[in-house]
């Protein structure tokens, strides 16, 4: 599995986002494998995402 997305960045949702929180690949002998594989392993994920906090930074407008 790679994460794409580094820890502590901000996730804006699709489709204002441009970035994926990362990707899974599988390798087996059949498609069906495949899937299996990959639908095992997004089982295991588990996304902790919360809400941004105010820094009390304004924009300065």
């Amino acid at each position: 599995m790679r994460i794409a997305i580094a820890l502590g960045q901000p996730v804006t949702p699709l489709p204002e986002g441009n970035i994926y929180l990362g990707f899974v690949f599988a390798r087996a002998p059949t498609p069906g494998a495949v899937e299996t594989a990959l639908r095992a392993a997004h089982a295991e994920l588990d996304f902790v995402i919360e809400p941004a906090q105010d820094t009390g930074r304004g924009s300065g407008a």
